[in-house]
Formats: structure tokens, sequence, C-alpha cells
């Protein structure tokens, strides 16, 4: 499922819920009394979770007009906006270090440019700030080179994506991997953390 649509039941609707919120569930205890961002909002839950764990305020971008006017319609309030805006554009929209939290889930895999993207982030987050980038494991679901997510423009190996984010963001990353647990989790990489 590419994107999650709570108006309706999804063929899985268990472990799909469960998969699409957990992803927020990483950014939760880092966003209280902050300004967040939210890349490829979708229709809007994740940003809403992000308010009610205490963020300041919560900005929501998405690419889908339908999507932006769904999550308006069910989670706009004081504090929580949302606005229809490719992530390639980023840096026309909001000032630098804007960004206390930047959360940013399953979203470079569908970009052009996704090194211009890291480095919108890391313009736009302040300088003692975090950003929170997720990537799905494309080989996983298309274990064959000549398989892919139709909506996605390449497929990236952890390697890969580790490169490529530190390579922009720098190397004070904390590193976990998503699975099934009950549901769906996030297990950090490394025993230290």
């Amino acid at each position: 499922m590419e994107r999650l649509d709570i108006s309706v039941i999804p063929e899985r609707p268990k472990i799909e819920a469960a998969i699409h919120f957990a992803r927020y569930a990483i950014a939760k205890n880092l966003v209280r009394g902050k300004r967040v961002l939210d890349i490829a909002c979708g229709e809007g839950y994740g940003s809403y979770l992000l308010k009610q764990a205490g963020a300041v305020h919560v900005t929501g971008v998405d690419v889908s007009k339908e999507s932006v006017a769904k999550a308006e319609n069910l989670f706009s309030g004081d504090g929580l906006e949302f606005k229809a805006a490719d992530a390639a554009s980023l840096d026309v929209l909001f000032a630098e270090n804007d960004f206390d939290v930047v959360v940013s889930v399953e979203t470079i895999e569908h970009l052009t440019d996704p090194k211009t993207f890291l480095e919108n982030l890391k313009r736009l987050t302040k300088p003692e700030g975090v950003i929170i980038l997720s990537c799905p494991n494309d080989h996983w679901y298309y274990p064959e080179d000549d398989q892919n997510n139709p909506y996605h423009q390449r497929k990236y190996r952890l390697d890969e994506f580790q490169k490529l984010s530190t390579e922009v963001l720098g190397s004070n990353v904390r590193w976990s991997v998503g699975t099934g647990v009950f549901g769906f989790g996030s297990t950090p990489l490394s025993s230290s953390e």
C-alpha cells in the first residue's frame, strides 16, 4: 500500500495501519514544545499524532492536493496546518532554520533529486534540531532487479541510504530497522542505543 487512506478499510487493515502509524512513533518523544515539519504527510494522521505528542506547531506538506484537503478537513486546528507542495520545493516554502524537528517518512525513494532534498532538510532544520527519515526496503517487497514499486524512483539498500544520508546530513545519526513485532516496530541497529 503506497498511501494509507484512513477513511476506507485497507486490504490488510491491521498491519498496514500499524506500519504507517509506527513510523511516527520514532518522533513522538522528540517533538514536545517544538516546531515540526512533516513532509509527505498524506492525510495528516501523522502530523496530528505529532501535535498530540506535544509539538507547539506542526506543518504537514504533501504533493497530493486531495490528501491535503482531507488532512485539513480531518485534523486542522490550533498549531496544525497543511500545505500542498512538492517535497522538492521546500526551499522556497520555508525559512532557513525554521524547524526544530523534520520528519520525512517514506519520501526519499519518490524523488529524482534526493541529495538536494536532503540539503533542503538540513537548511530548514535548526542546528540543534533533529531530522527523522525513513526509507522502505523495496528489495524485500520486490527482490528481483527488474521488479519495483511503480511509485518509486529507485530502490535503496540500507548501505546506500546510509551513505547518501550521512554524506549530506553528517554522521551524528542513529539507525533503526522497522520490522513486524506485535504489529510493527523499529529497533536500533546498534546495541548502545
